[in-house]
């Protein structure tokens, strides 16, 4: 079968109006159709899915110490910081989440306890008493002229003094309780000073009823 060449690319024809207006049309595609630079357009306009967002917990600071490595003097008070929310850690409650970390806390704690509580007897047995607030306590036995460093427990658990039965007790700060936030520490008792002759009364020794009054005139 004999092909022949496109009337309008064919040589040796004299065109005419319209045939030169197809002609230029055509040579500005080419006898062979439309040509594109780059691969023609998709009809689609779908998009590929967003990935997901990463659930992956976020990686440990590796500058941070480990827990066994860090000490902390940061110590509560205990009944400031029960009435935000946290509790005592019972006597042979799991300290820690695995079975290591439930060891360690409790060994180190225990330690912390046994060394504070020596502390208390001796400004006890030079004093005569026991601190009487947590103010008073952090001066003298924490951070006095041998100030002491305790090993640090977990994020949710605390040290804390108890005024009240001078001991170190270690707090538990359940979910949405931050441990970081401290309260407000209760002020401590004023003791009257000694020697205060007492105040003068009212009215010149007289009360608006006429009567004597001890100390009038």
């Amino acid at each position: 079968m004999i092909s022949h060449p496109s009337p309008i690319c064919r040589p040796g024809r004299f065109p005419t109006a319209s045939s030169l207006t197809l002609s230029l049309i055509v040579a500005g595609f080419g006898c062979g159709g439309v040509k594109y630079d780059s691969p023609p357009p998709s009809s689609s306009t779908t998009s590929a899915p967003a990935a997901p967002p990463s659930t992956a917990p976020a990686k440990p600071d590796p500058n941070r110490p480990a827990l066994t490595q860090r000490r902390t003097d940061d110590v509560r008070e205990s009944q400031a910081e029960q009435e935000r929310g946290a509790r005592v850690m019972q006597p042979g409650e799991a300290r820690g989440k695995s079975a290591i970390g439930n060891v360690y806390v409790t060994s180190v704690s225990r330690i912390a306890e046994l060394s504070i509580q020596a502390r208390l007897e001796t400004f006890n047995a030079i004093e005569g008493r026991y601190p009487e607030s947590h103010e008073e306590f952090m001066e003298k036995v924490i951070r006095g002229a041998d100030p002491i460093a305790l090993p640090a427990l977990p994020p949710n658990q605390k040290y804390a003094y108890n005024v009240a039965e001078h001991k170190l007790e270690i707090l538990v700060y359940p979910e949405g309780v931050d441990p970081n936030a401290t309260a407000p520490v209760p002020d401590a008792p004023t003791a009257p000073a000694a020697n205060t002759p007492p105040p003068p009364p009212l009215g010149g020794g007289r009360n608006p009823l006429g009567l004597d009054l001890p100390g009038g005139s």
